[in-house]
């Protein structure tokens, strides 16, 4: 049996959550060696959600923001999770996927002037549906190991 610890925030407004996301922001992370960058504009994708009538990120979620200092966790791996490389977007993507944490992290990867890093794009957190929640995140593409990280980079474009 492991006991995982995981780090919650209780915080009592929403400008004190943006405070603990622009201090996750200044944290110099990485997974495998590559850079992950976070920029304080992320805090609505990973804080907000939809409202009913389909109005994009039109409520703020304490379900999500509880999970800011989670997002370290994961990047970390201190929390048992799986990479997923989701195939079915556009651009491809990384999902962070913690079932114990019942969340995960989405990571764009970027090729920039011969500089491989990931950019944050946001956090979902799954809620009562846990599992399938997981299992949508997991059909989105394949399980890939940290050592096949470096394949998911695009190619910079030539000029």
């Amino acid at each position: 049996m492991a006991i995982v610890k995981l780090r919650f925030l209780h915080l009592k407004t929403v400008d004190q959550y943006k405070k603990a996301f622009a201090n996750l922001c200044k944290k110099e992370l990485d997974i495998n060696g590559f850079a992950i960058k976070i920029n304080p504009r992320d805090f609505e994708h990973a804080c907000y959600e939809y409202l009913e009538g389909a109005i994009y990120k039109g409520k703020f979620s304490y379900k999500r923001a509880r999970r800011i200092a989670t997002i370290e966790q994961i990047i970390k791996g201190e929390i048992p999770q799986q990479i997923i490389l989701q195939t079915n977007r556009k651009k491809h993507t990384i999902a962070l996927v913690s079932e114990v944490a019942e969340c995960c992290v989405i990571l764009l990867p970027v090729t920039k002037e011969d500089k491989k890093f990931f950019r944050f794009v946001t956090l979902i957190a799954f809620g009562r549906g846990t599992e399938k929640g997981a299992r949508r995140i997991y059909h989105s593409g394949h399980v890939i190991t940290k050592r096949k990280l470096n394949s998911t980079f695009p190619k910079e474009k030539e000029s």
